[in-house]
């Protein structure tokens, strides 16, 4: 007859069945969110990762908003840099046309000058760039040695009046300058290195003198 000790004593072989199911179901649920969590990097949803998940937003939202503000501080950077390049042009570059031309005050009166090269360059451009200067002859040139220097009456049109004034006292340089358009000193002009210097009323009206001539070119 069984005592009652061993009934008592005698495990219940159903409990520790189903006790051995939930601890395997419960192992099996933790492995299972461990493994999700490695492939997915912790972005579980529900109330678990919920904290993570707005943590792992925000950074991304900030990391968006840092990539927008560098890409537009870098589009600010390059529009201030290419308006400075644009700013930074001496002010004679870019095209020039001839308009007019007058016969020079060191020409003779009595003898008109050759008008077949007046008219040739008439309503012509020269274009003053950075390490060229493109146009009809004798203003061409391939290599300029740019150089902008203030000169008085007596050095534009390379000494003339000056030269004028030797001959005849009576010749003013700043009064043959003022006939010209010049109506103050000092005298912006460009030495070009080449054949032909530019003498600058003003920031868009330049002159020079070939053969006789005085002409007018503006800028356009």
């Amino acid at each position: 007859m069984p005592s009652s000790f061993g009934a008592d004593a005698r495990p219940n072989q159903s409990v520790i069945s189903h006790g051995a199911r939930d601890l395997r179901g419960r192992f099996a649920t933790a492995w299972s969110f461990d493994l999700e969590q490695r492939f997915t990097g912790g972005n579980i949803p529900g109330p678990v990762n919920l904290d993570a998940e707005r943590r792992v937003q925000a950074k991304v939202s900030w990391g968006i908003c840092q990539m927008k503000f560098a890409g537009m501080v870098c589009l600010l950077v390059s529009v201030a840099a290419a308006g400075s390049a644009a700013a930074a042009d001496p002010f004679y570059i870019g095209s020039w046309i001839f308009t007019s031309a007058v016969v020079a005050p060191w020409g003779d009166r009595q003898r008109k000058p050759d008008d077949s090269e007046r008219l040739r360059l008439m309503g012509k451009a020269v274009v003053f760039k950075g390490r060229e200067i493109a146009g009809p002859r004798p203003f061409a040139c391939a290599r300029p040695q740019y150089k902008v220097t203030d000169y008085g009456p007596d050095m534009i049109f390379q000494g003339a009046f000056d030269e004028m004034q030797r001959v005849d006292k009576k010749a003013d340089p700043k009064a043959l300058a003022a006939s010209l358009g010049f109506a103050g000193v000092p005298i912006k002009t460009l030495e070009t290195g080449c054949e032909i210097d530019v003498h600058f009323v003003d920031d868009t009206t330049a002159e020079v003198g070939l053969n006789n001539y005085v002409y007018t070119l503006k800028k356009r």
